[in-house]
């Protein structure tokens, strides 16, 4: 079940307990509501295509972090994870060339992916490899 976008929040359910995991997380939703706001305000104007350079900048600086943490760790389900990260990064890039392209209106696009991504990704796959990571550090 997912969060209905507006309602969307840093919750501690979504936490992994691992610093530099959660620190990402809270910045994706940090940038998560202020696209929200944005559009609620109707102040979109030019603004997506600096939140979606953002947005790509970010995830893949920390999808590489992310995975090589996992593979470090020996992570079993690495290869499912790391596809959910390319998916994410294409649906971004594909907003990305629609608005460098002119396309009006994408940003519901955008928070759609988003929410998904904050609702879903983090509590099912990388809560998994918290749990695994977690786990396997027990004494």
């Amino acid at each position: 079940m997912t969060d209905h976008p507006s309602n969307l929040a840093w919750r501690q359910r979504h936490a992994t307990h691992i610093p530099s995991i959660d620190a990402y997380h809270q910045g994706m939703f940090k940038v998560f509501r202020k696209l929200l706001q944005t559009t609620r305000t109707g102040r979109m104007g030019n603004s997506i295509g600096p939140i979606l350079e953002f947005l790509e900048k970010y995830s893949s600086s920390h999808f590489e972090g992310e995975e090589a943490f996992m593979q470090e760790a020996g992570f079993p389900e690495a290869a499912v994870h790391v596809q959910e990260h390319r998916q994410f990064m294409v649906e971004l890039g594909r907003l990305h060339e629609r608005f460098n392209q002119g396309e009006q209106g994408i940003e519901g696009e955008l928070v759609l992916i988003l929410s998904g991504w904050l609702s879903v990704h983090i509590l099912k796959r990388d809560r998994s490899f918290a749990a695994f990571l977690h786990g396997r550090s027990r004494p």
